[in-house]
């Protein structure tokens, strides 16, 4: 059997304890060099942030303002572009949010055969004043044009432009907005041209039920008004009906007996449940016209001079009659 020896016994502990205090030491090395590094990006990073720089950047201008008794029209905030020489750190500052600029029209703006506009390239002093910037060389838009009128207010009838396509056997028996008209405002100039506001396209297929539906408004560029508007549809079940009329001769020749073949026709229709019990023969008023009879006109179309409202798909049977003339001897 092989004997180890004392020294043997020690060697192996005493071998890990030196790899253990070389780690060490090198994990140390390794934090020191992460910690000067980290710094010296720091540094380098505040160094060039501190410089200047020419850079361009997307300005947000708001306008301020305008001449008495007028308004500004246009759309939304213009955003332009300026050239300008500022600070790294300012420069990235800008680039990750648009800077808004309030402009005072009263200092800026310019008209010209009624046309009204700014000349930003003109303001470069006002700019570099309002973003706090060492310069502002140059504005890529030249001119900026804006919309400055009176305000105009009017009322102007709505123009639907909903269609509601019942489903079979059923009706539309009623359709209307909350409101007729719309408030329109804006630019006076433009105001006193609109005649209407039309409503979005939409359809509604296969209704049998009640309903109310938010409708959006149309507005032409520069006008305003309220966005929505409530728009409710009834609808109605309908049947056939079926109702005997008698034939009213009319335009008889003077001294002269008739006789109408047939007397009665059949009134078919379709009409909501609602009104089925309430449509009465004498609702209705179907007429011969005797103008119409001539030599070779053998039967006369019959005409309905009167019918309730709400019903439709309107059928006479026989649509027409024949007219038997007997002078009366005088």
């Amino acid at each position: 059997m092989k004997r180890l020896s004392l020294l043997s016994l020690f060697s192996v502990p005493m071998k890990f304890s030196l790899l253990n205090k070389v780690n060490v030491k090198e994990n140390s090395n390794s934090r020191i060099f992460l910690i000067c590094l980290l710094i010296a990006s720091v540094m380098w990073l505040l160094i060039n942030l501190s410089k200047e720089y020419r850079a361009t950047i997307n300005l947000i201008v708001e306008y301020q303002n305008p001449p008495s008794g007028k308004v500004l029209f246009n759309e939304e905030n213009d955003t332009i572009q300026a050239e300008i020489y500022a600070t790294g750190g300012g420069v990235l500052s800008y680039r990750f949010t648009n800077p808004v600029v309030k402009i005072d029209l009263d200092e800026v703006l310019l008209t010209n055969n009624n046309s009204n506009f700014w000349l930003p390239n003109r303001s470069l002093n006002i700019l570099r004043e309002k973003l706090n910037v060492k310069e502002v060389y140059r504005v890529k838009e030249d001119t900026i044009h804006l919309i400055i009128d009176e305000l105009g207010k009017k009322k102007v009838p709505i123009l639907s432009k909903v269609n509601v396509i019942a489903n079979q056997g059923f009706k539309v028996v009623k359709e209307a907005f909350s409101q007729d008209t719309v408030e329109i405002r804006g630019p006076i100039s433009l105001v006193k041209e609109i005649k209407q506001i039309p409503t979005e396209e939409i359809v509604f297929e296969n209704k049998e039920q009640n309903f109310n539906k938010k409708i959006k408004l149309h507005y032409p560029q520069k006008i305003k008004g309220i966005d929505l508007v409530e728009y409710e549809v009834a609808l109605e079940k309908y049947t056939e009906k079926s109702i005997s009329i008698k034939i009213i001769p009319v335009d008889v020749p003077v001294n002269t007996e008739i006789q109408i073949i047939p007397e009665e026709v059949e009134m078919k229709f379709a009409v909501g449940y609602s009104q089925f019990s309430q449509i009465k023969s004498q609702d209705f008023q179907v007429v011969c016209d005797l103008k119409q009879i001539n030599d070779t006109l053998s039967e006369i179309p019959l005409k309905i001079n009167k019918r309730p409202k709400g019903i439709e798909n309107i059928r006479i049977i026989p649509s027409k009659a024949k007219v038997i003339l007997v002078k009366k001897e005088i």
